[in-house]
């Protein structure tokens, strides 16, 4: 061969050597764009669809890239969906005012699309790069409940399949404490749980279809209990944490679970049948037995079900089990076929909001990890409640709760309440009422706040990290005020007159952990014995972001944090 003549390789070999290239992988797509500047040829080659596919399926395209579609074409359209979606929330982040139109449009434009680019914003450098992460967050969080609401009304409107419908149902509810109901759905996949099918193609290697079903059930209640997956004793049994799947599965998976409750084991329990592989031939449907939830599993196609107590970990139940049971119960029951029916996705979505609305008001004392877990569950039910309750019922209660939560904790979601929620009302006077608490929400962010102008009293600045005088707790200070200003039945509570200054000290808005505290100016200290730990557990909470752009060094070596645009404009003497 001669020196000038150069190697050549087909060009199916080499489109099949660049689907290598790893979507996990930083440098993947930079190595696919430098080889399409190499020659025409390599152009072609280096944007086939098929070297796109694994990133295309990266960037959530599981989900939303269709089988013919292109995968480069949609890959670049995602990328300029993520583009003008982080300018949005860059310009968020930047000012202090004019965001929900901003938010909206990421929601309504781009949606699910850009959930990974929202979540990539958790880390960063600049000048605000936390309140970039606090509003990517809220927008993200925002999507999430907007892919709830959808999934809820494609159980109302009977467009899922009621497998389908239960577990996607059920996975809703984690929307409203933070997570995208795909991605809990996605830590079902069978090949993630490859000792589930070794063990279930020993067990079941020589028995039939049918007489697989309790071993089937056995072996997968068995591996629940092998990931952490177990039943809730009587004192964690009400733990709000217990109705979200994304929270039961990570606590167990990370060897902390608590136990949860009957129906986060039998939606697990189902979701992870209904991924087994065909050969195995099985279907598996909650049971709404009373006063204890099942699981049915039969053969696909077939009502041949046998029903299992997961809770109790896998205990297949005769009917003479059954209404041994219900005699136990008191009450005189007899069974009845209607207990033994699979139930709907509805029906179980009203069991779960029911269930939480219990663990709320039984709950002791607030979530200690979540100040607004309490808030998020209660937004979970009405939600839920409000799209589907039958037509013949009222809903004026659960809109009622959407307007106050929202108004409270979920301002962003005040679209829902201006086109699903007003529209409910058959009182003019309620409807003009919600209007104006919708037009509220919208002036404030549009600029039409309160300024704190004066700081006669004030000695701290805003970003000031300090120790409690008395409890020892580490905050930050995000806002103050002249005087208490909290309610008379708060200052009598909490003795604010026994302090030495009393009520007529300046007040301080403090985060510590992510909630909120108000502080009398005599508790507040300039304890150098903030440890790095505390700082940086400030510095990591996403809710800090709203208030704060970065951290900065303040005066005399302090590490503190830097005002964000929406509080420098409230309080523009800091």
């Amino acid at each position: 061969m001669a020196d000038t003549e150069q190697p050549t390789l087909p060009p199916e070999l080499l489109t099949y050597i660049l689907t290598f290239l790893s979507p996990q992988d930083s440098l993947s797509v930079p190595t696919l764009l430098a080889c399409s500047l190499v020659s025409s040829s390599f152009l072609a080659l280096a944007r086939h669809s098929a070297v796109w596919r694994p990133h295309a399926h990266w960037k959530r395209g599981t989900l939303l890239l269709q089988p013919n579609e292109d995968a480069y074409l949609y890959y670049k359209r995602r990328s300029g969906s993520d583009l003008e979606a982080l300018k949005d929330v860059n310009t968020m982040a930047s000012s202090g005012v004019g965001r929900l139109p901003l938010l909206e449009r990421i929601r309504t434009t781009y949606g699910e699309e850009v959930v990974e680019a929202l979540a990539g914003k958790l880390e960063g450098k600049g000048e605000t790069w936390m309140t970039c992460r606090y509003w990517s967050e809220e927008t993200r969080k925002g999507i999430a409940r907007d892919i709830a609401v959808q999934i809820w009304k494609s159980i109302q409107n009977g467009e899922l399949d009621e497998a389908v419908g239960f577990e996607r149902g059920a996975a809703a509810f984690a929307a409203f404490r933070g997570a995208d109901p795909f991605d809990v759905l996605e830590r079902y996949e069978i090949s993630r749980h490859q000792p589930l099918l070794d063990a279930l193609a020993i067990s079941t290697e020589r028995l039939t279809a049918e007489a697989a079903l309790p071993q089937i059930a056995r072996d997968t209640c068995r591996y629940m209990r092998e990931l952490g997956l177990k039943p809730a004793n009587s004192q964690q049994f009400h733990h709000i944490d217990n109705h979200f799947l994304n929270l039961v599965w990570d606590t167990a998976v990370a060897g902390a679970s608590r136990g949860t409750l009957p129906m986060s084991l039998v939606a697990i329990f189902c979701a992870l049948l209904r991924r087994l592989p065909a050969s195995y031939d099985v279907q598996a449907r909650p049971i709404g037995f009373p006063g204890l939830l099942l699981a049915g599993v039969a053969n696909r196609g077939q009502e041949n079900w046998i029903y299992v107590n997961v809770f109790s970990g896998g205990d297949v139940l005769s009917r003479s089990d059954l209404s041994s049971l219900l005699g136990n119960m008191g009450g005189g029951m007899s069974l009845q076929p209607e207990f033994l029916r699979p139930a709907t996705a509805k029906e179980m979505c009203h069991r779960i909001s029911r269930n939480i609305l219990t663990s709320v008001r039984t709950a002791d004392d607030p979530h200690p990890n979540d100040p607004l877990a309490a808030t998020a569950s209660l937004y979970a039910v009405a939600t839920s409640l409000f799209i589907l309750s039958p037509p013949e019922e009222p809903v004026v209660t659960y809109a009622n709760w959407m307007v106050q939560l929202a108004q409270a904790e979920f301002s962003s979601d005040v679209s829902f309440l201006e086109n699903e929620v007003i529209g409910t009302y058959r009182s003019p006077g309620r409807m003009a009422e919600v209007a104006e608490i919708c037009e509220a929400i919208r002036d404030e962010d549009a600029g039409e706040m309160s300024v704190v102008k004066s700081r006669e009293g004030i000695i701290w600045r805003l970003g000031h990290v300090f120790r409690h005088r008395l409890f020892g707790y580490i905050g930050v200070i995000r806002g103050y005020d002249l005087t208490c200003e909290a309610s008379e039945q708060w200052i009598q509570a909490m003795q604010v007159d026994r302090l030495a200054y009393g009520r007529h000290q300046p007040f301080y808005h403090v985060l510590v952990d992510g909630s909120s505290r108000y502080v009398a100016q005599e508790n507040i200290t300039n304890d150098d014995s903030v440890p790095e730990s505390a700082f940086n557990r400030l510095k990591d909470n996403v809710l800090v972001g709203r208030y704060f752009r970065k951290p900065e060094l303040k005066e005399g070596g302090r590490w503190g944090f830097a005002v964000s645009e929406e509080v420098r404009r409230m309080y523009p003497d800091g």
